[in-house]
């Protein structure tokens, strides 16, 4: 169920990629979205500073400016308190507080 709420501003480390989404017919989703999410957290899980928190998984996704028909950005990452000095190949998103959709995924 998607429900909304208003969030605080939150600080994501994680990888992304570009994607079609599901509603094209051309969509490469389930190639890109799972591996992209194991990816990620093999990086993520190597930095030791970061093993003690308890990470909150975020997925975004955002239109393409100018892409195909369908084409979405896509961030897999975990909430973390400060990204740490060496990103070893991850990138850091900052999403604002402000009201969101959102659905969990179990």
């Amino acid at each position: 169920m998607v429900e909304t709420a208003n969030f605080p501003k939150r600080t994501l480390l994680g990888l992304s990629v570009a994607f079609i989404s599901i509603q094209q017919q051309n969509s490469n989703a389930a190639e890109k979205i799972g591996p992209l999410w194991g990816q990620m957290s093999s990086l993520f899980f190597n930095h030791p500073e970061l093993r003690s928190e308890n990470p909150i998984g975020v997925g975004a996704m955002w239109p393409i400016e100018g892409g195909a028909a369908g084409e979405m950005q896509y961030f897999a990452g975990y909430e973390v308190s400060e990204p740490p000095q060496d990103l070893g190949g991850l990138e850091v998103l900052e999403i604002p507080s402000g009201d969101y959709a959102f659905a969990t995924h179990r």
